[in-house]
């Protein structure tokens, strides 16, 4: 089965290597790798390129329009022009026909069985249409586990069907992408997965790129948008304030909901996908409290 990864990168000289050296070390090879280098202006082209040198089945490709490592819609637009790269470009002569697609952060170490394992998995399981790992982040000198719900995929490090990508109309170049592809394959019938014991070094922790703080804002912007529940994210919010930063960490999150809620500002625009995620919400509380969803 073809399996192709799309990277995208911008000004990562100082982490890219990381994943370099871990990605041609599966066991599990992609048939190809595409690093979409949105115009950085460190040593991130040359290291890509060097690594090209050396496998065939890495490309770097850089799009028409400059863009900014920003977290969201960018980012999805990024994913899927490398995508598209990947399938139409005489300049890669891939081919359209791939069975599984990854996008991988270019700030992480996989472990050298990633692959092999996502891959497994999901041949073992034709339901299962969405799957990555953990991510482990540097706290205080040890690697940590940034747990999220076993459901949730990370952004980060995803594997996607084909069957499953095309059943949900792909990926959507809006904030909130990573979460919103996975509610719409959990309504199409799909599984989607993360395994825990699969763990990745995500070296720059999940939205500390413009701040922790500001990330956790950003964060609950996020979540108000794609319509979480009230209580689940009072929750949520509650749970962060026992996580570094402590209680502060917890406030950013929940401010960041508030402040789009007062203004009114407009959730995603589906009401049956923001229903659906909701109904999945109270049910999590509800087992969590001991109750029958």
């Amino acid at each position: 089965m073809r399996h192709i990864v799309i990277t995208p990168a911008h000004n990562e000289e100082a982490l890219i290597s990381h994943v370099i050296e871990s990605m041609t070390a599966q066991t599990s090879l992609p048939e190809l790798w595409v690093v979409v280098d949105d115009h950085s202006t460190d040593g991130t082209a040359h290291l890509v390129d060097a690594a090209a040198e050396r496998h065939r089945w890495i490309r770097r490709v850089v799009p028409t329009k400059k863009g900014s490592r920003v977290v969201g819609s960018h980012v999805a637009r990024l994913f899927l022009w490398g995508l598209e790269q990947a399938t139409t470009s005489a300049a890669i002569d891939f081919g359209s026909d791939w069975d599984f697609v990854s996008k991988i952060d270019a700030d992480l170490t996989l472990p050298p069985e990633y692959f092999e394992q996502v891959l497994s998995a999901m041949r073992s399981n034709d339901r299962l249409g969405i799957a990555g790992g953990s991510c482990v982040e540097r706290r205080n000198g040890r690697w940590v586990e940034e747990k999220v719900p076993e459901e949730h995929t990370r952004g980060a490090l995803k594997t996607y069907r084909r069957a499953c990508y095309n059943d949900i109309g792909g990926v959507r170049p809006v904030n909130g992408w990573d979460g919103i592809d996975g509610v719409y394959a959990r309504m199409r019938g799909w599984e989607t997965q993360s395994y825990p014991d699969l763990k990745v070094r995500h070296h720059r922790p999940t939205g500390t790129y413009r701040g922790v703080l500001r990330g956790r804002f950003l964060a609950g912007q996020f979540a108000h948008y794609l319509g979480y529940h009230p209580l689940f994210m009072a929750a949520r919010m509650l749970r962060r304030t026992v996580s570094r930063p402590y209680v502060v960490g917890g406030l950013a999150l929940g401010a960041g909901y508030l402040a789009d809620a007062v203004r009114r500002l407009p959730m995603y625009d589906d009401e049956e996908m923001v229903d659906f995620l909701r109904q999945e919400q109270l049910g999590k509380l509800k087992r969590i409290l001991g109750m029958r969803p």
